[in-house]
């Protein structure tokens, strides 16, 4: 049986960057371009929709400061299989003070989440889980991430906004 030709000698410098590939796929994924690609936003969903001009840039700062601070709650918590930021450094004990900090500013975080839920007939807890924890394309719920956009802006007082 022949052996396949290869395009590309072995060892031979490539033309093309390392990472066309990964940013292509990002690109295919999401449907953006080649240079929307290559943004950091466009790692997430929500962060594409701000790209893409559908979201604000305070309702992007928001949301993503939900991620942030939802993921450093969950690493407080201990939850298995949680995004870790790092911030406490190699593995060691949380300290009493960080642990107290991450779980009141966790809470008035939901409590401004829960206040704008009880005026609205949309679901911000389910934008803000597949879209923006999940980082799951659901273009139905644009609507309901604006929203939640909106609270998280103004809880974080991103833009000058005042709760």
């Amino acid at each position: 049986m022949p052996r396949r030709k290869t395009n590309v000698a072995v060892g031979a410098p490539r033309e093309e960057p390392a990472d066309l590939l990964a940013l292509t796929v990002r690109a295919r994924k999401w449907g953006i371009s080649l240079d929307q690609a290559k943004d950091q936003k466009a790692g997430t969903w929500h962060g594409v929709l701000c790209l893409q001009g559908r979201l604000t840039e305070g309702q992007y700062e928001g949301l993503s400061r939900f991620r942030d601070l939802k993921n450093k709650w969950r690493s407080v918590k201990g939850v298995p299989g949680r995004d870790t930021d790092g911030s406490q450094g190699g593995g060691g004990e949380l300290s009493p003070e960080y642990v107290i900090a991450i779980e009141e500013a966790h809470g008035d975080m939901m409590d401004a989440i829960r206040e704008r839920q009880a005026y609205s007939r949309r679901n911000l807890y389910a934008a803000l889980d597949h879209v923006v924890m999940r980082c799951e394309r659901h273009d139905h719920m644009l609507a309901d991430l604006i929203e939640a956009g909106d609270a998280l802006r103004v809880f974080f007082g991103v833009d000058g906004a005042r709760r």
